[in-house]
């Protein structure tokens, strides 16, 4: 499709996709289908927990907090669920649900989740107003590499080789993003979020130590928290970098804008649990509403869509997906390495 198509066109564009998607049914609610997910996230909970609290040694340990991990993780993805409005409509379900899931049960602010992720929604890959594309440490551009200084000129040098332990550290970051935002923001909810946060600390170390002593219980912390940040980044990192950077004087439609900017990872059962639906992320991006249970309905509309158009419609593997990530963070950072603009 033209960038230089009229705005009336491409805004038509966007209408006749949104009109296909509903005369497929794919906005309805999916009650039946959130009920049993929550019901297998809380089970998962429950058994590493348990596990936990049977653990007779720290290798025991280790698995169980690698357990955690992932269910803290599929925590974080019904309360994404929840921020797009996928379960609940609206009102005060949906806000209950986000502080149950959010603050309460990972310790993440959902006030500030969900400015951060609907910015990025709204401008994905765009290098100015994405908070996605703007991390210290990483460059997403040979640009972005050129402007580092001092120690984030440093990391970004060898960011392709030091991004899965970047992201060990990713948990941490999530927290201590949550607790700025609402220290700095008079945000709706602000005092019950702080509240249910400090909550969770109590609760979490208090529940660690009473299944196995502080000193394991460290442990468990660290393993934890470094595989609950690897985890959620193996979830959203392969889904925008390394496709294209949308600039301010770009004229590409809505349209173009979140399928150029979007990879989808080929599904299966276990990669759409894995994933939280967020493999079809080109179908997410513009369709954010639908439940991820019907996002693979979704893309046999929007594929062929995109095909109708002229507009390029990326799909890999998962292993695929993860070496295209790496090879584009290695490719953005080869300024810094030859020493341009030092």
């Amino acid at each position: 499709m033209s960038t230089t198509a009229p705005t009336r066109t491409r805004n038509a564009d966007y209408a006749e996709l949104r009109r296909r998607a509903r005369a497929q049914g794919l906005f309805e609610r999916q009650p039946r289908y959130f009920t049993l997910n929550l019901a297998r996230t809380i089970g998962l909970l429950a058994l590493a927990l348990g596990l936990l609290f049977k653990s007779t040694s720290v290798w025991t340990d280790v698995v169980a907090a690698a357990l955690l991990a992932v269910a803290s993780g599929q925590v974080g993805l019904v309360f994404h669920d929840a921020a797009h409005r996928q379960i609940f409509r609206a009102g005060r379900q949906n806000d209950a649900l986000l502080l149950a899931t959010g603050p309460m049960l990972i310790a993440v602010s959902a006030a500030w989740w969900k400015d951060k992720h609907d910015r990025h929604h709204a401008h994905p890959n765009d290098v100015t107003r994405d908070p996605d594309v703007q991390i210290g440490v990483l460059a997403f551009s040979p640009e972005q590499a050129i402007r580092k200084r001092g120690y984030e000129r440093l990391l970004t040098r060898h960011q392709a080789l030091l991004l899965p332990f970047l992201l060990l550290l990713e948990g941490v970051q999530l927290r201590a993003a949550s607790v700025r935002h609402l220290a700095t923001h008079g945000v709706k909810y602000r005092r019950t979020e702080l509240v249910l946060l400090a909550v969770h600390a109590v609760g979490y170390v208090s529940l660690l130590v009473a299944a196995v002593g502080l000193v394991r219980a460290l442990v468990v912390i660290a393993v934890h928290q470094a595989l609950f940040g690897l985890y959620v980044g193996s979830i959203f990192a392969p889904n925008h970098k390394g496709m294209e950077m949308i600039h301010d004087e770009s004229t590409l439609s809505f349209v173009e804008r979140q399928v150029r900017t979007a990879r989808n990872v080929r599904g299966n059962r276990f990669l759409d649990w894995w994933f939280g639906g967020l493999n079809y992320q080109i179908e997410h991006h513009l369709l954010p509403t639908v439940p991820r249970n019907r996002l693979a309905d979704a893309r046999d509309i929007v594929r062929p869509f995109c095909a109708e158009r002229g507009i390029t419609y990326v799909e890999t593997r998962f292993w695929a997906s993860y070496r295209e990530l790496l090879e584009s963070m290695h490719a953005n950072a080869e300024p810094v390495r030859d020493g341009v603009a030092r």
